[in-house]
């Protein structure tokens, strides 16, 4: 079998984003609790779509620029 999954397909661990995004989880929870990023419960896992996080990425740095112009 061959393997057919892209990166917007990933998911990852509210965890494993916080560390790559030098933050604390609490943050990202803030974030999903807001509605900001759309998150899905597995079972006491939390988890976010790599596409998803990377969207919410460009959004808030498009949102820094505007505001530093």
């Amino acid at each position: 079998m061959s393997d057919t999954s892209t990166s917007k397909d990933q998911f990852e661990l509210v965890s494993t984003l916080a560390d790559e995004w030098r933050l604390t989880p609490q943050a990202i929870y803030q974030w999903i609790a807001q509605g900001r990023i759309p998150a899905y419960k597995l079972g006491r896992r939390t988890l976010i779509k790599r596409s998803d996080a990377q969207r919410f990425l460009e959004e808030s740095a498009t949102i820094a620029v505007a505001k530093a112009a």
